[in-house]
């Protein structure tokens, strides 16, 4: 959870300043996050993390004007949004 919340925050910053840095070590977080956040174990927290990531990479990826950031975005919300 703590990963989660650390990457939530980064996010925010990241968007809020605009700062890249940051960011990336919210896309950093996240996936440390879904190392224990599993879609097995639980499946509503691994769903949030992967909107989390999501959403950093949507960001990310507007700001850089990069598509493959952007690609990268869309798909993680749509995994999210799967019913269980």
């Amino acid at each position: 959870m703590t990963q989660n919340n650390l990457g939530n925050a980064l996010r925010t910053l990241g968007e809020r300043d605009g700062n890249t840095g940051r960011l990336d070590e919210a896309v950093t977080a996240y996936g440390a996050a879904l190392q224990e956040r599993t879609r097995e174990r639980v499946p509503l927290d691994w769903a949030a993390t992967q909107n989390g990531l999501g959403n950093a990479l949507r960001v990310l990826g507007a700001l850089e004007n990069s598509t493959q950031r952007r690609s990268n975005g869309p798909e993680s919300r749509t995994i999210s949004a799967m019913r269980f």
